[in-house]
């Protein structure tokens, strides 16, 4: 029986090898024993994007192995020894039946035929870091291959946030499928700020401009790492469409603009509301047959005025008769402001209106919404109405709008087009972190919208928020991403990003990581970040889970949410000395763990960490003493000029887009925010 038993044993470990051995083999092999056995191959005449993809593979295989594989034109002589990486479009992969000109925008086919690869995408003109660049195609297979063959993740800009396993030996499965961007539109605005000429020198954050435009670089391609941009034809956007209106039409047609409340209504709002954005205060009695904006505010638009959506549709058809390759979009972004026009005719419109006392039981930031009015339903009916209008001359005509501040409830009652495409933006200070219920209410919001048949992206403000501080809210963001994704989200457009990467390096990781990776598990997407530390990852992840944790635990407090230029004036408040003692603790610790280690850049990434924190303490402490009436001149002076000199000496790290750190010093405390 035990001689039985052997035999089985060595049959069954004999399959197990042989099964290893054939899967193993079917693994073609690139790098081996500090050699290149394989080359990148481009067309003769490459397109800009096929060039740079192959840099970028060359640049990342030699990043995880230390060796350079050779890059080389079609036409040279190539040893029939070494595999063949085809890069965009070529001879050979036209001969195996794959044609660049017949992908979609941003599609791109890998294939492996034997022991070559072709990562051929819809190859064009363009500068491959150009976001609005779509033939984007082999740029995005290349970067497929090194994250899944090489474990490559890109962290923050620069090569101390390129994340590269070492190996000694590459072996690329074989590869055979098509991918494309899971949404035509991955926008994230970073507010890279022209820089200003003349202007005071600490105002521009960065020592000169050299270094700022090293940075912008190094920005912009981790941003096509992440692959970032746009596909064709791209879904348009709205804007805010009428700021001229009042120019060109108010004397003639002030019916065409909002009528201000009078008499009960203005007093009404007046009592129950005092004052809300953009109105400072509302004075008795109203304004008396006012059309148009008040003297310290702008204006909305009287939207049910047929005449107003007749002139729209005119300007409409005339642009496409004096330019018919644009874009066949009809634009109906309100103005920056709230639906303010009391007419007879647009209030008939509006759903009604909860009570005063029903909106003062809502969570604060929902209550917002319904002041003064409800106008939701009001401009669903005005977008609906346009469109059908503009429809009935071409069917392919688009419309966009926001969803935004008061006419952000969505209407039970209206059914509207596909080809109405409308972005969702909470506002009236809808930051993170949020109470459950606030969450939960856009939730049905978006919901809502959804059913209503309409196109939706998502055009978050909530990037804003944080200043310089470790406000992270990775948790609740991820939240948000999945929940729009996984209910019709056909892109996204996210503003304010501060570019805090030190102090708010999970939540920006994660931002960028799910554009590409929607379906990934959020706290996947976090363990990549915490690995790329090494044995120091269980103390990273505590860092910034301290940093999240303290951020929902003073949400209740006053000017929390600072507003999106002014944060750094509360940060004193909500970032006082002693809340940064247990985060260095969590941060020394983590040094200790890793100062034994052979690679350095574990070491090196917590020091980016420290250094991070550290330009926090310093605006944190800044703050403080602009708060502070007893301060002194020479204090402030002080403390700008150690803020100052802190920015130079680490400006080459990234740890944070400096020009918006200062651009918000700046605003948060206007002329005081000088060393003259």
């Amino acid at each position: 029986m035990k001689k039985y038993k052997f035999i089985f044993t060595i049959l069954s470990l004999f399959c197990f090898l042989s099964g290893s051995l054939a899967k193993d083999q079917s693994k073609t092999v690139w790098v081996e024993n500090g050699k290149a056995i394989a080359v990148i191959v481009t067309a003769d005449k490459p397109f800009p994007i096929a060039s740079y993809a192959a840099k970028e593979l060359a640049f990342h295989i030699k990043l995880a192995t230390g060796v350079e594989i050779p890059v080389k034109k079609e036409s040279e002589k190539i040893s029939s020894s070494m595999h063949k990486i085809y890069i965009g479009q070529s001879n050979a992969a036209q001969k195996e039946g794959i044609d660049y000109r017949k992908l979609e925008s941003e599609q791109c086919i890998l294939r492996s035929v034997g022991d070559n690869l072709f990562i051929v995408g819809n190859d064009g003109e363009g500068d491959p870091l150009d976001p609005h660049n779509s033939n984007s195609g082999t740029l995005w297979g290349v970067y497929e291959v090194i994250e899944q063959e090489l474990g490559v993740r890109w962290l923050w800009p620069g090569d101390l946030g390129t994340y590269v396993p070492d190996t000694k030996i590459v072996k690329i499965n074989n590869w055979d499928k098509t991918i494309k961007p899971a949404m035509s539109a991955r926008h994230v605005r970073t507010q890279t700020s022209s820089w200003k000429d003349g202007a005071e020198k600490l105002l521009q954050g960065y020592s000169s401009r050299k270094t700022y435009d090293q940075y912008v670089k190094e920005e912009n391609i981790f941003l096509r790492r992440h692959r970032m941009g746009f596909s064709k034809p791209n879904f348009p956007t709205a804007g805010h469409s009428f700021g001229n209106w009042w120019k060109k039409y108010g004397k003639e047609h002030p019916e065409w603009f909002q009528k201000l409340p009078e008499g009960k209504l203005a007093d009404e709002w007046r009592k129950n509301y005092h004052s809300f954005w953009p109105i400072d205060s509302i004075p008795v009695g109203g304004w008396k047959n006012h059309r148009g904006p008040g003297k310290d505010f702008g204006t909305s638009m009287c939207v049910s005025n047929k005449e107003f959506q007749k002139e729209i549709v005119k300007c409409w058809q005339k642009s496409m008769a004096e330019n018919p390759n644009q874009k066949n979009v009809i634009e109906l972004g309100e103005n920056d402001t709230k639906a303010l026009c009391t007419c007879k005719n647009c209030r008939a419109l509006d759903a009604p209106q909860l009570t005063v006392e029903a909106i003062k039981s809502l969570p604060t930031f929902i209550q917002d919404q319904y002041i003064p009015m409800n106008a939701g339903r009001r401009y669903a009916i005005f977008w609906k109405q346009v469109y059908e209008r503009a429809a009935k001359i071409d069917t392919n005509v688009l419309v966009t709008a926001f969803v935004y501040l008061n006419f952000f409830v969505a209407p039970d009652d209206v059914k509207l087009h596909k080809n109405m495409i409308l972005g969702f933006v909470p506002w009236g200070a809808w930051w993170f972190p949020r109470d459950p219920r606030e969450q939960q209410w856009l939730y049905t919001q978006w919901e809502k919208w959804e059913k209503t048949g309409a196109t939706l992206y998502f055009r978050p403000n909530s990037l804003y928020n944080g200043g310089s501080m470790p406000h992270v809210y990775a948790h609740e963001l991820g939240e948000d991403f999945k929940f729009v994704m996984n209910h019709g989200c056909v892109g996204t457009d996210w503003d304010g990003f501060n570019g805090q990467w030190a102090v708010n390096g999970t939540t920006s990781y994660l931002l960028f990581r799910l554009h590409n990776n929607p379906n990934k598990l959020v706290s996947n997407i976090l363990d990549e970040y915490y690995m790329a530390f090494g044995p120091a990852a269980m103390q990273v992840k505590a860092y910034f889970d301290y940093w999240e944790t303290h951020a929902i635990y003073n949400r209740a407090m006053s000017d929390f949410g600072g507003s999106t230029y002014i944060y750094n004036l509360f940060a004193y408040k909500i970032f006082p000395p002693e809340c940064f003692i247990p985060a260095k603790k969590i941060l020394d610790k983590a040094k200790e763990v890793v100062a034994k280690e052979k690679d350095k850049q574990y070491a090196q990434r917590i020091d980016f960490l420290i250094k991070g924190m550290e330009h926090a303490q310093k605006e944190a402490k800044l703050s403080a003493l602009f708060n502070n009436k007893e301060t002194s001149k020479k204090e402030i002076h002080d403390a700008i000029q150690d803020l100052v000199n802190f920015r130079y000496k680490t400006e080459k790290l990234n740890i944070a887009n400096f020009l918006i750190s200062a651009d918000k010093d700046h605003n948060a405390w206007k002329e005081r925010y000088t060393l003259k």
